[in-house]
């Protein structure tokens, strides 16, 4: 971002999954630990590396802090680019 004219803003591709409020926690742990099994077969584990992603599994708490950091890190950048869509 910094050739961008933007030196303080830091990026970086990260994918994950959500899940609406009223999914059971117990379920959404369920899917947490097995898609975290996933990711790390090694043929999973492979194929993420030739497409460029290093897999990690954080907890659900890291989950959700990286989420709520992350909106709120590109949500100033777009108030104080005054973006708008469309």
């Amino acid at each position: 971002m910094s050739e961008a004219g933007y030196p303080s803003v830091e990026s970086d591709a990260w994918v994950g999954c959500v899940a609406p409020a009223s999914v059971p926690k117990d379920m959404v742990e369920l899917l947490h630990r097995e898609m975290g099994k996933a990711v790390l077969l090694p043929d999973v584990k492979e194929r993420l590396a030739v497409l460029g992603f290093e897999p990690f599994d954080p907890s659900l708490d890291a989950s959700s802090t990286r989420i709520r950091e992350e909106s709120d890190k590109w949500a100033k950048l777009i108030r104080a680019l005054n973006l708008k869509v469309g």
